[in-house]
C-alpha cells in the first residue's frame, strides 16, 4: 500500500535560504543512494513567521521508505549533513493513501 510522508519544520529564525541549500544537498544524496522519491515543499500563505517549512513525498510502500531510510543513516555525508541541520522542531506524519 503507498505511503505519504509528510514533515512540518520548524527553522532557526532568519534561516530558510540555509535551509534551502540543505535541501539541495539532501536532494544529492539521495539522487546518489536511489530509491528516494521526489520532494514537494510548501510554506504557510497565512501566519507566515518565516520560520515554519514543511515537505512531503509519496512512497510505493512502507517497506520501500524504510529500505531507503536504511541506506541513508549509514551514509557519511548523511550524518554530516545532519548534524549542521537548522531545524529546532519537526512533526512527521505517515499516512496510508486510499486512492
Amino acid at each position: 500500500m503507498r505511503v505519504l510522508e509528510r514533515h512540518t519544520q520548524e527553522l532557526e529564525r532568519g534561516t530558510q535560504d540555509a535551509f534551502m541549500a540543505k535541501e539541495k544537498q539532501w536532494q544529492a544524496i539521495e539522487e546518489r543512494l536511489s530509491g528516494f522519491t521526489s520532494k514537494r515543499h510548501y510554506m504557510p500563505m497565512s501566519n507566515w513567521s518565516g520560520t515554519i517549512v514543511m515537505w512531503e513525498r509519496e512512497w510505493e510502500s512502507l517497506a520501500a521508505m524504510e529500505d531507503a531510510y536504511s541506506r541513508l543513516v549509514s551514509d557519511p555525508e548523511h550524518q554530516q549533513l545532519f548534524s549542521t541541520s537548522v531545524i529546532v522542531d519537526e512533526q512527521v506524519e505517515l499516512y496510508l493513501l486510499l486512492t
